[in-house]
């Protein structure tokens, strides 16, 4: 039964010409995106990625937003692809104290390159 003030009901939500929800698989799929931007590690990057990638399918498809749909129908088997490798490298690959692997953890990796000496290969 609709309110009487909003006319607001729940069944609208779940609605796909209603655009509340369309616009809030929008806003999670870009809620996920900048989770997956945050990280310092490969994992929960690509775990992030993948399910933003699912909510903008959604998203392109309920839009319809085609440029979208189409980028994240070619973004997501890479995601999957990606984490694949990576879950078979980290199973196979002797890891630290903290379960991480070489080359996984972005951010320390990076500020390494940038403090090395000229001429310092190792």
């Amino acid at each position: 039964m609709p309110d009487m003030v909003t006319g607001f009901t729940f069944a609208a939500l779940f609605d796909p010409d209603t655009p509340v929800l369309v616009d809030g698989i929008g806003f999670v799929a870009s809620i996920l995106t900048l989770v997956a931007f945050a990280q310092k590690v490969m994992l929960p990057m690509r775990i992030a990625a993948i399910a933003a990638n699912v909510f903008f399918i959604a998203y392109g498809v309920m839009g319809p937003y085609p440029p979208v749909l189409a980028l994240h129908l070619i973004l997501l088997p890479l995601n999957v692809v990606r984490l694949i490798q990576l879950l078979r490298s980290r199973s196979g690959a002797a890891g630290n104290a903290e379960g991480e692997t070489a080359g996984l953890v972005l951010l320390p990796a990076a500020i390494g390159v940038c403090q090395a000496e000229p001429g310092d290969l190792s």
